[in-house]
């Protein structure tokens, strides 16, 4: 990844439902500071869990945004399976990546980086877990 640009989204925090993470927080990560449009090929997003409650599970998911209805859909292939013990989790997608099957650790998808995009950490109950989120993109 050339010209990285690593934002932390969310603080290691307890939570207790699904978490999503907000445009204007990504705006950080899709412009410059003088506010010019970075050209984003690359984006790894880190999820380090380190509280899990009983067998309950988390996953990591990338969605997208219409431009004209402003709805959100999940980007096909774009999550991690459900995991359910601590540990980092990766999502890596990008144009020049090799593809790699979901798993509870990793997903890596062979595609160009949505232009609206956001993060979901998608809770199986509404029990606590604890995690941070950070995120990088690059050209």
């Amino acid at each position: 990844m050339k010209n990285p640009r690593i934002v932390t989204l969310l603080a290691s925090a307890v939570r207790a439902a699904t978490t999503v993470t907000t445009v204007a927080d990504l705006a950080k990560l899709m412009h410059t500071d003088s506010g010019a449009p970075l050209g984003v090929r690359t984006l790894i997003a880190y999820l380090n869990i380190t509280g899990v409650p009983t067998t309950d599970t988390v996953l990591l998911k990338l969605q997208e945004q219409e431009p004209v209805s402003g709805d959100w859909s999940d980007v096909p292939g774009c999550a991690t399976s459900a995991r359910a013990t601590t540990g980092l989790v990766k999502l890596t997608m990008g144009e020049a990546i090799a593809a790699i099957t979901a798993t509870t650790a990793a997903v890596a998808v062979n595609q160009p980086v949505p232009p609206i995009f956001r993060l979901s950490i998608v809770h199986s109950t509404t029990t606590n877990f604890t995690y941070s989120l950070a995120v990088a993109v690059g050209d």
